[in-house]
């Protein structure tokens, strides 16, 4: 975990929440050889690779792309005319699916049209079509590429990775337009930094960030300042800058498991639980932090709620005496999935329950169908060495500079 408030448990362009909707049926059965594609019209045939049957209840298999086939072009507009389900079926799970719209050369909307009209959708969403598919939006490519300074340097997984935090652990309420970037903010959890701040792609220096902060945070009542960027030049451009004011700088680097891990474990000890039952030890883990407070705890927890409305979330432990003394969390997109928060009571560690944890929510990732799974680490501490031997590689880094406690 890389919450803001939580430096040293282990560790997000908006999101459409999760909308609960019946596939239509001229959805349902389509048959994309009856007709020719039209240009721009998503009904294009994927390569032959790319499709998956998927057993949805209730339905005839069906051949469905999956989100790695998207095109660049491919622009999110919740309100198109054509909206096509991507659907992949987890056991015992309810069925998630992806909603995009067809390719609009030239659609460039803001941040704050795009939640509008993301808003308009789910208020429209049950009215008009039901309620038993999950749907999530895409990433919009073209968006992200925008906000990329250096593309040579970013690799396709790191692009992904992105798109995933922006749109679950990072995602808010509310999204602010702003020149440099944008501003994210959750009305529920006002003091949780990772649901709190101002996300830039660019910026002069730190006082033009500094100065947009202060209109984004402070214009909604926030008491802190955080700015985060995922551009590793533009970081390191503005690091001693903020440390010259005294700000504080953490560093966290995006990691991905690309190779066999060099160590092994047990999965029996790991069981699945319900993140209800591991409030109680995170809330101690919090509390014994010198910023820990019960209501910053309270916040932090509440956080793994609205996470769960964003993606598909499962959570795991080991239990000693009938304690839950070890966990982590696995968010799981389309293809895609992060481990999160993995954390052991301190009297519990060194008897490798985070070992077994961390490869047991990675092969759980993969057997539901992720080909990326990542995670978040300190980049200036010494879990990052473990992680490697776990099979993670450093792919990209997240910059978030926080400003001194106000009086």
């Amino acid at each position: 975990m890389r919450d803001g408030s939580l430096d040293g448990l282990g560790g997000r362009v908006g999101s459409l929440d999760p909308v609960a909707v019946d596939l239509p049926p001229r959805f349902e059965d389509h048959d994309r050889t009856a007709e020719p594609a039209r240009k721009g019209d998503l009904r294009q045939r994927p390569p032959a690779s790319a499709h998956r049957d998927h057993n949805l209840p209730g339905r005839r298999h069906s051949q469905i792309p999956c989100m790695a086939d998207a095109g660049h072009d491919d622009v999110i507009d919740p309100l198109g005319r054509l909206l096509t389900p991507l659907t992949r079926q987890y056991p015992d799970r309810r069925p998630a699916g992806v909603l995009r719209a067809p390719s609009r050369r030239g659609h460039d909307l803001s941040a704050a049209a795009r939640h509008d009209r993301a808003t308009s959708f789910r208020e429209q969403a049950p009215d008009l079509l039901g309620g038993t598919l999950v749907l999530r939006a895409a990433p919009d490519h073209r968006y992200l590429r925008r906000h990329v300074r250096d593309a040579t340097k970013v690799t396709d997984d790191l692009t992904r990775i992105h798109a995933f935090e922006h749109a679950v652990d990072m995602a808010g309420t509310d999204k602010v337009a702003s020149p440099l970037g944008h501003g994210v903010l959750t009305r529920q959890l006002p003091d949780r930094h990772d649901s709190n701040y101002l996300f830039i792609d660019r910026a002069r220096d730190n006082r033009e960030a500094i100065a947009e902060a202060d209109r984004i945070l402070g214009g909604a009542g926030r008491h802190h300042r955080v700015i985060v960027t995922f551009d590793d030049q533009l970081g390191e451009r503005l690091r001693p800058e903020f440390d010259a004011l005294g700000w504080q700088t953490r560093r966290h680097i995006f990691m991905a498991q690309r190779r066999e891990p060099e160590k092994t474990s047990d999965f029996s000890i790991v069981r699945e639980v319900d993140q209800a039952a591991l409030r109680p030890g995170r809330k101690q883990l919090i509390l014994a932090e010198p910023w820990g407070n019960p209501g910053l705890a309270e916040q932090i927890l509440d956080s793994k709620i609205l996470i769960g409305e964003r993606a598909e979330t499962r959570f795991f432990g080991v239990t000693v005496d009938d304690e839950i003394v070890a966990w982590t969390d696995l968010y799981i997109g389309p293809d895609i999935a992060q481990i999160e928060d993995v954390a052991t009571l301190e009297e519990h560690r060194g008897k490798g329950y985070a070992t077994a944890l961390v490869l047991h929510a990675a092969h759980e990732a993969r057997r539901v169908g992720a080909d990326l799974v990542y995670l978040v680490a300190d980049d200036e501490d010494w879990p990052k060495l473990w992680y490697g031997r776990l099979g993670f590689d450093v792919v990209g880094r997240i910059y978030k500079f926080i400003a001194p406690e106000r009086g």
